[in-house]
């Protein structure tokens, strides 16, 4: 029979003159077995509560789009994301420097590094344009363009 035991599970502890019993390592064993089972149970409790939230937090979808540009520009040469069926909240195109441009839903006109892109919304995806040059209008030639969109998941 053990002489003392351990203050969090109560398992056995024994003296050097304690008499050892294969019941008590037996019941220790119980004991841990229940207590790592009821922390598996717990975790994976918290892991689906977890997963539970974070389904309600920002329902979106992310898409990347790239895009080699092509060296043309203005209305006769406008730049085209297509979307994935439907229209995104958010199209974020990455160009150099302080020329990236913010699209979103409805907006005519875009201001892209001090200069203007005219913005046109259509079923089949956003297209943008500038008068200026090819680099404002993030379509210089060779250069590749990285495109970020959000779509809302309802």
């Amino acid at each position: 029979m053990p002489s003392n035991q351990t203050p969090n599970y109560a398992l056995n502890q024994w003296e050097r003159d304690d008499r050892i019993l294969m019941d008590d390592f037996n019941a220790d064993n119980t004991k841990i077995d229940a207590a790592i089972k009821a922390e598996v149970d717990a975790r994976t409790a918290a892991d689906a509560a977890l997963q539970t939230s974070l389904g309600k937090k920002g329902n979106v979808q992310v898409q990347i789009y790239t895009y080699t540009g092509t060296g043309t520009y203005g209305s006769e040469g406008p730049c085209t994301i297509p979307f994935n069926g439907k229209e995104p909240l958010l199209v974020l195109v990455l160009g150099t420097n302080s020329d990236d441009l913010l699209l979103h839903a409805g907006l005519s006109q875009a201001n892209n590094y001090a200069n203007y892109c005219q913005v046109s919304w259509q079923n089949s995806g956003v297209f943008w344009y500038a008068y200026k040059d090819a680099a404002t209008q993030l379509n210089a030639k060779g250069r590749t363009y990285t495109a970020l969109m959000l779509y809302k998941l309802d």
